[in-house]
């Protein structure tokens, strides 16, 4: 990592394109009987706490550091904290959100130059102008870690990072990949530590690694059997991440009855 460069946190909500054709539309009408209900779309439900997770994470960290800048539009959001430790807290503490609160979201983090040019928002009448130009070989490569085709809720390290992962395993454990996969290196564990935390009354760690097994093992199961195979594979290879994580924090695998809650 370079002098001058930014570490940038690139998260995507999965699945929303086709979640979005299946609700089209922000308000669902039901007819009950001689009665008339209306309620919010699944889109626009899933929409909207991918936006709440992402922005109270951002305030809860603005407690630690008054340097963040956040970027999110549609389904995804870019987040630069300017500090490699508190990037990679940062991230694990969005995904432990993420999975609790039953959003299926993946991430990628990458080292390089980030500039933020204009956020702005004009109205003219009826027209209406909205921007946030940012920019720069950071976003690029986050952008490419989440992409590199690996299924599962997860954080993919970039291998611009490679010169920070001392100081990510003072605390976090990185989960190196055997084979580079379009400039992978590896993932970030995102189970609980009890050194990572920041409030020292938090529960016990063991507790929490079973909370995030538990709800993302229900999001398996509610999905739909006839989903694509590709589907089932983001699920499925969540919980075998969250396997491989167990032993790199020196703690025994999850019993296979687990995952039957």
């Amino acid at each position: 990592m370079k002098r001058g460069e930014k570490i940038i946190v690139f998260a995507d909500l999965l699945g929303f394109a086709k979640l979005t054709e299946a609700w089209p539309r922000p308000i669902v009408h039901r007819r009950s009987g001689h009665y008339r209900m209306s309620g919010t779309s699944e889109a626009r439900n899933q929409l909207f706490m991918f936006h709440s997770v992402l922005d109270q994470t951002i305030y809860h960290f603005t407690r630690m550091t008054n340097s963040i800048s956040g970027m999110s539009f549609s389904d995804c959001g870019f987040v630069e904290i300017g500090h490699p430790f508190l990037s990679a807290t940062f991230a694990v503490a969005l995904m432990q959100r993420f999975v609790r609160a039953g959003i299926p979201v993946r991430m990628g983090l990458a080292a390089g130059t980030f500039w933020p040019a204009r956020t702005s928002s004009d109205v003219f009448g009826d027209t209406s102008v909205s921007r946030a130009i940012f920019y720069g070989t950071a976003i690029v490569r986050a952008h490419q870690a989440e992409q590199c085709g690996l299924p599962g809720m997860r954080i993919f390290l970039h291998e611009s990072l490679e010169s920070v992962f001392p100081r990510f395993q003072d605390r976090f454990n990185v989960l190196r990949f055997a084979k580079k996969r379009k400039s992978v290196v590896g993932e970030l564990s995102y189970l609980y530590d009890e050194g990572a935390y920041v409030d020292v009354n938090h529960p016990n760690p063991m507790d929490d690694d079973l909370a995030l097994w538990q709800v993302a093992t229900r999001m398996r199961l509610g999905v739909d059997a006839k989903a694509p195979r590709r589907v089932h594979q983001q699920y499925l290879q969540t919980l075998s991440a969250l396997q491989r994580m167990r032993p790199s924090k020196g703690r025994p695998r999850f019993k296979r009855s687990r995952i039957e809650v």
